[in-house]
C-alpha cells in the first residue's frame, strides 16, 4: 500500500473541475512528448518506436508512484545521450540484439535503483554537488550537437569516434554535404523559431515534423538522399522477456550505477523545482523506488530507461495540470496516437529530428552559472569546467561523471581538511568577546577561550594538534567551546585527551561549554571524564553563550582563589 498511497490521496479527492483541467494538460503534454520521445530515441541510437514505448511506460507508472503530482517520465537528452554512450561498445550488433542489451541495461539501472531507495540511501544525491551536474548538463547538450550535426547535413560518420571526432570530420567533408538535408533541417529550425512565437506551449516540435514530413512525401527526398526514418510498428508495446548474460551484467554495473544517480538527479531537481510552487514534499527514496519500477517493468515492455523530463513537467503544470492523472492521461494518449497515426512517422526526415534535438540541446546550455561560479566560487568553477571537458572529450560519460564527482569531493575533503578554530579574545573595556585567529594571540593570558566548529573527523586531525600545539603553552587555563562542534571521531579525541593531559599534568585547568548531549555521552564512554571533572563541563542551553559565561565565571572565580592563595605564600 505504501507504493499507491500517492494514488489514493489523489482519488479521495478527485472530481470533474480536476479531470477537464488534468485532460487539457495531458493533451499538451503528449502532443510535445511525441516529438521529442522519437528524437531521444535516435539520439539514444535506438529504433523511435522504443522512444514512444518508453514515453508511455515511463509517463504512466512513474505518474502513479511519484511523489510529485507533477513529473511526468520518459526519454530525456541528457539520459538518452547516457544511454547511447553507456553502450556504445554493442552498437554495432544487430538491432535485436542490440535493443536485447537496451532492456538488459534498462532492468539493471531499475533493480540499482530500487536497492537504493528501499536502503534509504536518497541522501547519496547529495555527494553529486550543483556544479558537476552542470558541467554535465552542458556537456551532455554539446554532445547532442555533435552527434547530430551528421543528421543536420546527410553524413554519417563513422563508428567508434567521440562526437567532437564527428564534427571535425563533417567539417572536413564540406563536399559530401547533402542540400537537400540542409534545406529540411533549416525548415525545421524556423519552423521551431517561428511557431513558438504564437505561444510557449504550442507544439512548435510536432509542427516541425508535419512540415517536414510532408515536403519529404511531396518531393519523394528519400531518392535524393534525405533520409527519413522508414517502416515503423504501429503497435503497443507488449510483453517481451530476455535472457540475463551475467558476464555482460557485470560489464555494465558501473554504466548502469551511473546513470541511475544522474537520471534520479535530474528528476528530483524538476520536481523539487515544481514543488516550490505547489509545495509538495518531494521524496528521493521514493523517487528511486518509482523510477526503478518503472525501468525494471519498462524492461519487459520494450522499453529503455527514462526518467523526470523537466521540459515535460514544466508543461504540464503550466498547462494546468491539477494532479497525477494529467501524467497517466498523457501516457494513454501517446499510446492513441500510435495506433491511430504511427504510420506516418514512416515520413519524417531524420535531419528535423536533428534541428528538433539540436533546438532543445542549445537551451540547455547556459554559460550564466558557470561565469556566476568563477565570480564567486573557483572550486565549482573547476568541477564544472573539469566536468564539461571530461563529458565532451572522454569516450565514456559513466568516467566523466565519476571524475567530476570525485574532483568535487576532493576539493570538499582539501577545504574542509583545516580546523576551524578561533580564540575568543576577551575586550576588558566592554567585558566582551571578540574572534581572533591563533597567530594574533601575541602574549600569555590567564585564560583562553578556544571556539572549535565543525565535524571533527581524522581529515582535521593533524590540523587540530597544530592549533591545539600553538595554545597550550600561553596559558594553564582553558575554556574549549565546542557548542558548534557536531561530532568528533576517535582520532581527534584522542588529540583532544592529549592536550587535556598536558595542560593538566602541569596543575592547569580546562573546562569544556557548549556541550551537547551526543558529544557528553561520547566523551563519558571514551573515559575522558578521568581527566577532568564533570563539574568543568558546561552544557549546551537554548541561550548562545550562556553555559559558556558560566565556564567562563567559575574559571576566573578559581583563578583569583589561586592568585589570592599564592599571594599569602
Amino acid at each position: 500500500m505504501y507504493l499507491f498511497n500517492p494514488l489514493i490521496n489523489t482519488l479521495k479527492i478527485y472530481n470533474k473541475e480536476y479531470f477537464k483541467n488534468d485532460l487539457a494538460a495531458a493533451s499538451t503534454v503528449a502532443v510535445s512528448a511525441i516529438p521529442q520521445s522519437i528524437a531521444f530515441a535516435i539520439l539514444a541510437k535506438i529504433p523511435p518506436i522504443y522512444g514512444l514505448y518508453s514515453a508511455i511506460i515511463g509517463t504512466i507508472i512513474i505518474s502513479l508512484f511519484s511523489s510529485s503530482s507533477h513529473i511526468i517520465g520518459g526519454p530525456t537528452t541528457a539520459t538518452c545521450i547516457l544511454i547511447a554512450g553507456s553502450l556504445a561498445a554493442y552498437i554495432n550488433l544487430p538491432t535485436e540484439s542490440y535493443m536485447t542489451v537496451v532492456f538488459q541495461f534498462t532492468f539493471m539501472v531499475g533493480i540499482i535503483q530500487v536497492l537504493f531507495g528501499a536502503l534509504n540511501l536518497g541522501r547519496i544525491l547529495n555527494f553529486i554537488s550543483h556544479s558537476v551536474i552542470k558541467g554535465f548538463i552542458i556537456g551532455v547538450a554539446f554532445l547532442s550537437i555533435f552527434g547530430q550535426a551528421g543528421n543536420a547535413v546527410g553524413m554519417l560518420p563513422p563508428h567508434g569516434i567521440t562526437a567532437f571526432q564527428k564534427v571535425i570530420f563533417i567539417l572536413s567533408n564540406i563536399r559530401n554535404w547533402n542540400i537537400y538535408c540542409i534545406i529540411i533541417f533549416t525548415i525545421a529550425c524556423l519552423t521551431l523559431y517561428f511557431t513558438k512565437k504564437i505561444h510557449y506551449l504550442f507544439p512548435s516540435k510536432l509542427a516541425a515534423m508535419l512540415a517536414t514530413g510532408l515536403i519529404a512525401y511531396c518531393f519523394d527526398l528519400e531518392k535524393l538522399g534525405v533520409a527519413v526514418l522508414g517502416t515503423t510498428s504501429t503497435t503497443l508495446p507488449s510483453f517481451n522477456s530476455f535472457d540475463i548474460d551475467f558476464e555482460m551484467f557485470l560489464t555494465l554495473v558501473p554504466m548502469a550505477l551511473s546513470y541511475s544517480i544522474v537520471s534520479l538527479m535530474a528528476s528530483i531537481t524538476t520536481a523539487k523545482t515544481v514543488a516550490k510552487n505547489t509545495h509538495e514534499k518531494v521524496d528521493n527514496n521514493r523517487e528511486f523506488i518509482t523510477q526503478g519500477i518503472a525501468n525494471i517493468i519498462g524492461s519487459f515492455f520494450q522499453s529503455f530507461a527514462g526518467t523526470g523530463s523537466n521540459y515535460r513537467t514544466y508543461i504540464n503544470y503550466n498547462a494546468g495540470g491539477k494532479t497525477r492523472i494529467a501524467g497517466i492521461m498523457s501516457g494513454i494518449i501517446i499510446a492513441l496516437s500510435l495506433l491511430l497515426f504511427g504510420r506516418y512517422i514512416t515520413y519524417i526526415p531524420k535531419a528535423c529530428l536533428a534541428a528538433i534535438i539540436i533546438t532543445v540541446a542549445s537551451n540547455m546550455i547556459n554559460f550564466k552559472e558557470i561565469i556566476q561560479y568563477h565570480n564567486s566560487s573557483k572550486q565549482d568553477f573547476y568541477v564544472a569546467t573539469i566536468t564539461l571537458a571530461a563529458i565532451i572529450f572522454l569516450p565514456r560519460l559513466d568516467r566523466a561523471v565519476l571524475i567530476g564527482t570525485g574532483v568535487s569531493i576532493f576539493l570538499y575533503l582539501n577545504e574542509s581538511s583545516s580546523a576551524k578554530i578561533k580564540i575568543l579574545h576577551h575586550v576588558k573595556y566592554n567585558d566582551s568577546f571578540v574572534e581572533i585567529d591563533i597567530d594574533d594571540l601575541m602574549e600569555e593570558e590567564d585564560m583562553i577561550a578556544v571556539r572549535i566548529e565543525g565535524n571533527l573527523y581524522f581529515g582535521l586531525a593533524y590540523d587540530l594538534a597544530e592549533s591545539l600545539s600553538e595554545i597550550k603553552n600561553k596559558s594553564d587555563n582553558f575554556i574549549l567551546r565546542l557548542r558548534d562542534v557536531n561530532s568528533m571521531d576517535i582520532t581527534s579525541y584522542n588529540i583532544l585527551l592529549e592536550f587535556t593531559q598536558k595542560i593538566h599534568n602541569r596543575g592547569g585547568n580546562i573546562k569544556l561549554s557548549g556541550v551537547s548531549e551526543k558529544m557528553y555521552k561520547f566523551l563519558d564512554k571514551n573515559g575522558y571524564f578521568d581527566h577532568i571533572s564533570k563539574d568543568d563541563v558546561f552544557m549546551m542551553e537554548p541561550q548562545i553563550f550562556s553555559s559558556f559565561i558560566k565556564a567562563m565565571e567559575k574559571a576566573k572565580e578559581e583563578i583569583n582563589a589561586k592568585n589570592t592563595e599564592n599571594q599569602k605564600k
